[in-house]
């Protein structure tokens, strides 16, 4: 064990920032994934067509946004750039087969838009915790 960790550490000398940056990139695939699919947004066929829905979504998407932004700057003032590719890549290739695997009708509803938003709130305390967003923000 001791091995992959220090090929990992040769990587990426930050271990927890790394799997971090994994969870937090995760999240913010799979929510811009589910809500794409939910775009454009009087179209839907489901009870998300409503008004009440069309607020949930761009609630939604306030949020994705938000986490994208700090996500990145997170992943720029804490890792390495080919730890970054490596890992938002694998993320970005995988994390289909996640969405696909969620049955439709917990995704098309109001409890699946609020569990995402759930999920980005989640993300957006973890990133916030972590330290590393007011060293950007600072600079700005």
């Amino acid at each position: 064990m001791d091995t992959v960790f220090s090929v990992a550490r040769a990587v990426e000398p930050d271990l927890g920032s790394l799997g971090l940056f994994a969870i937090l990139c995760l999240a913010c695939c799979i929510c811009g994934l589910i809500l794409s699919g939910m775009l454009p947004l009087g179209m839907r066929t489901t009870n998300v067509a409503t008004l009440a829905g069309s607020g949930l979504v761009i609630g939604n998407l306030v949020l994705l946004l938000l986490l994208f932004v700090g996500v990145t700057l997170f992943a720029a003032s804490a890792l390495r750039a080919s730890s970054i590719i490596l890992v938002a890549s694998w993320t970005f290739l995988f994390v289909p087969a996640v969405v696909d695997a969620i049955p439709e009708r917990w995704t098309d509803s109001y409890g699946g838009l609020m569990v995402l938003l759930c999920v980005q709130a989640v993300a957006l305390t973890m990133l916030y915790r972590s330290g590393y967003l007011a060293i950007p923000l600072s600079s700005v």
